[in-house]
């Protein structure tokens, strides 16, 4: 029989980690020998009398040949931790799963990836920021990994294919059960560019105590973790304790104060992750090659098609005074209401202000005009000054504020 088939069946076995692997190596020469082993062999090998009767209760449950069509239909591949694809870097995890199910191609540099994660329950402004640093990674030709989750997740990969790179999502469950459902065809995406991970068997139902397993995996597959979003209280928690005990660099978003799914990101910040808010950040952070033409946030063709479209509606006007010449801002395309009318309105005037200044303006409560700042920062077409004055780009300062 095929030893990877026997591999992925004793790996189904409830806590069969590794190491069990590896003892049944030492004494039998191999897990096939194992298969087929006594009751008294297997505990000579180092198994409890209860694995023990496992492994041979699950030879009797299984038929390896039904098992591994079923994957060759479905074009998933089983490598095992003696394959030479295995990611080299996992393996320097706590507990690494003993097999892996890959439905696309698990390339060397996807095991040394930079991994995106975040809350579900993402923000506009959350994921303009993963759009950004997911495609800008993406596009330095490093792997972006994350879990396919909705939100951030989601917004990882499809920034990472929109932006031509590779991705690896890694599953709660079995390939043949994608989860959630509406991101089924993500999954495929990511398949015929990248690779979708899981540790568990093609059929297994995604449970909820699977997904902080899951995300051992991720942060085994990466160089790095950038989180960016999360509240307070989160399995984003885990994933930062399993980077820190792998000995992974973590970086955060900075996010607003009084926003719930910043709070988590924030508190990471204040405990010493690594501030992250471009592409830029985290891979010179790493160490990692960063090619300046192919920036995704220093040379995105719509960011810069924005940010030159407001900025050619401040023209400044003399240069002995601080006042520009006042003219219409043009529409952008992809701002809001509240966004184009505070974009109008720093164009028009071309100095720096503060919030409450721009508030009042334009008849905007406070909080709504913090977070459309932050978009229009996201976008290159805003840029803050000591972090109190906010200008359109191009625009000019004033008082203390004068570049």
């Amino acid at each position: 029989m095929d030893n990877i088939a026997i591999w992925a069946a004793l790996a189904t076995i409830p806590r069969m980690s590794l190491g069990h692997f590896e003892k049944l190596e030492a004494h039998f020469g191999g897990v096939a020998d194992a298969w087929d082993g006594s009751q008294e062999d297997l505990v000579g090998a180092g198994l409890s009398h209860r694995r023990a009767a496992a492994v041979r209760a699950k030879r009797r449950e299984i038929d390896l040949d039904s098992m591994m069509e079923e994957l060759e239909l479905y074009d998933v591949e089983l490598i095992n931790a003696r394959s030479a694809e295995y990611p080299s870097l996992l393996l320097e995890m706590f507990d690494p799963p003993p097999v892996l199910y890959i439905k696309g191609a698990l390339r060397p540099e996807d095991g040394e990836g930079i991994a995106i994660v975040g809350t579900r329950s993402s923000t506009r402004y959350g994921e303009a920021m993963c759009d950004e640093i997911s495609g800008g990674i993406a596009s330095a030709n490093i792997t972006v990994v994350s879990g396919l989750a909705r939100g951030i997740d989601t917004a990882a990969h499809r920034a990472a294919i929109d932006s031509g790179g590779r991705t690896v999502a890694v599953l709660g469950g079995g390939i043949g059960h994608v989860y959630p459902h509406e991101n089924r065809g993500l999954a495929e995406e990511i398949s015929e560019q990248g690779a979708v991970v899981s540790e568990y068997p093609l059929r297994s139902r995604p449970h909820k105590q699977h997904f902080p397993m899951r995300n051992r995996i991720i942060v085994g597959l990466s160089r790095g973790v950038v989180v960016v979003e999360a509240p307070r209280k989160s399995g984003i928690q885990r994933t930062v304790k399993w980077a820190l005990e792998s000995n992974r660099e973590v970086f955060a978003v900075p996010g607003q104060l009084d926003s719930r799914t910043s709070l988590g990101t924030n508190a990471f910040l204040k405990q010493g992750a690594v501030i992250a808010t471009c592409a830029r950040d985290v891979i010179t952070a790493l160490g990692m090659h960063y090619p300046e033409a192919k920036s995704a946030l220093d040379a995105s063709e719509s960011l810069a098609t924005s940010r030159d479209a407001v900025s050619e509606a401040v023209v400044p006007g003399n240069t002995d005074t601080d006042e520009p010449t006042v003219v219409d801002a043009p529409v952008v395309d992809g701002l809001n209401d509240e966004e184009s009318a505070i974009s109008r309105f720093l164009a028009t005037s071309g100095l720096a202000h503060s919030v409450d200044e721009v508030a009042r303006e334009c008849d905007l409560p406070a909080q709504v005009v913090n977070t459309a700042l932050t978009m229009l920062q996201v976008r290159r077409l805003v840029t803050c000054l000591e972090g109190t004055m906010f200008r359109i780009v191009g625009g000019r300062s004033r008082g203390a504020f004068a570049t």
